[in-house]
């Protein structure tokens, strides 16, 4: 996630110490792209500039399409009863993720 992050002028590098144990990759990029739309909104040209340096474009990975749905599905689930009423942050991955899935929706990827 995003959470996973540390930002500096010259680099950014990625930990996450507690998700120790193996996975697809699928799963961590999905994590990443999940988090980035749902705080900073759709950004075509962010996303095809990330393909570009990860070296692969994955977008159609059917196990990276599992892994954001299933992302989505668990940050659904996580929401409290009025997300809205709860934290600014709470606030802000709700709308976000309602967004997100919305414009999966219309694309006829959700």
């Amino acid at each position: 996630t995003l959470g996973n992050l540390l930002i500096a002028p010259d680099r950014i590098t990625g930990i996450d110490l507690e998700n120790d144990r193996p996975a697809p990759v699928a799963r961590d990029l999905s994590m990443l792209l999940v988090d980035h739309e749902i705080w900073f909104g759709p950004r075509p040209a962010a996303i095809a500039a990330f393909w570009q340096a990860y070296g692969e474009d994955l977008q159609d990975d059917p196990a990276l399409r599992f892994f954001i749905a299933l992302r989505l599905a668990r940050l659904w689930r996580e929401m409290p009863a009025d997300p809205r009423r709860s934290t600014p942050r709470r606030a802000h991955v709700w709308a976000g993720l309602q967004a997100m899935t919305a414009r999966l929706a219309a694309d006829g990827a959700g």
